[in-house]
């Protein structure tokens, strides 16, 4: 009966969840030689796959060493469910709370629904999330502030939790604290707008094989005083600027100052004029 075939296909799931359990574990650096461990998952799951290995990881952090045992996957199942009850849009909310409080500029903000993330211990989900806002929307304004973001989840990683709550820390108040820009992120995007609305060829003297130019035509490796002269976008859209500098901070200021400059004076497809106006 439909009874039945309910019980064999949980079954089914069952065993291959287990089966999965065990070789993120493995991949993780973690033995669970306790048959009760995967059991005990197991049942508080109820074949849901991505809770079972929320709960697993949240066993690495309270893990005194590599051995997880049943007592261990007993304390961490309980905060799996404390904020979030296998509830994933309360999960994702908290995030996005996360997120739209450091664009905000508000570190109290973000470290509360940081502090809300740690007992769910998905450290893998946390870091796309920062390290794609550092880029968003802090970008150039303060591009260290986007380094020292990579290089706290690699400190985070190390040291493990609880401690690696402070590295994190210190990002998320920089991160809310520092000048915003999101002038890369508009850049690319008009850049793949162009390209998607009619793509264009490279100019001739700028393919890796350029075919029919003289060598007075051809691009010079050995004239760097030269490059920032050339014309490079194809012809058809060679007026185009995609980046539109966000002057919120001094750094992006400083390249602008430059990026003017070289707007200032053009640039060209005549490479033979070019040499010839500026010889070595």
């Amino acid at each position: 009966g439909r009874n039945q075939e309910d019980a064999r296909k949980q079954a089914v799931l069952y065993v291959e969840e287990r089966e999965a359990l065990y070789q993120q574990a493995i991949e993780a650096g973690y033995t669970v030689t306790d048959q009760e461990v995967y059991d005990y998952i197991a049942r508080m799951s109820s074949g849901d796959v991505r809770y079972a290995y929320n709960c697993l990881e949240l066993a690495t952090i309270y893990a005194p060493d590599t051995h997880i045992t049943l007592e261990i996957i007993q304390e961490a199942v309980p905060r799996a469910n404390m904020q979030f009850d296998k509830n994933e849009d309360q999960y994702y909310d908290t995030l996005s709370g996360l997120q739209k409080s450091i664009r905000g500029s508000d570190p109290n903000g973000a470290l509360y629904y940081f502090a809300k993330l740690i007992d769910a211990g998905d450290i893998e989900s946390l870091e796309r999330r920062l390290i794609t806002t550092a880029y968003e929307d802090i970008g150039l304004a303060n591009p260290n502030a986007c380094m020292r973001t990579v290089l706290a989840f690699q400190a985070a990683k190390t040291i493990g939790f609880p401690e690696a709550r402070i590295p994190l820390a210190s990002c998320i108040i920089e991160l809310a604290l520092s000048p915003k820009s999101k002038s890369s992120e508009n850049a690319i995007d008009a850049a793949l707008a162009s390209y998607h609305n009619e793509p264009h060829k490279a100019p001739q003297y700028i393919r890796l094989t350029p075919v029919g130019i003289d060598e007075e035509d051809r691009y010079d490796y050995n004239r760097p005083d030269l490059w920032e002269y050339l014309q490079y976008l194809p012809d058809e859209i060679k007026d185009a600027q995609f980046y539109v500098p966000w002057l919120t901070s001094r750094y992006e200021k400083s390249l602008t100052e430059n990026y003017q400059r070289i707007l200032k004076h053009g640039r060209t497809t005549n490479i033979r004029k070019l040499k010839k106006d500026k010889p070595r």
